[in-house]
This record gives structure tokens, sequence and C-alpha cells, in this order.
């Protein structure tokens, strides 16, 4: 994940990484 955010223009990297975190968290939960 890091490595494929770290090749993308910083601002989308952002909304990706935030779009990443939102579906582990829901995932995370999800499986609980």
């Amino acid at each position: 994940m890091a490595v494929a955010i770290a090749l993308l223009p910083d601002g989308v990297a952002v909304i990706e990484w935030q779009a990443i975190q939102c579906d582990s968290d829901y995932l995370y939960r999800s499986s609980e």
C-alpha cells in the first residue's frame, strides 16, 4: 500500500491514503 501511494502525486496520495484507511477500518470492523 505505502509503496503504491509513494508513486502518486502528493495530492492524490493523501486522498488515496484516506480512502485506504477508511476501507481498512471498515473491513477490520466487519471481520470482528
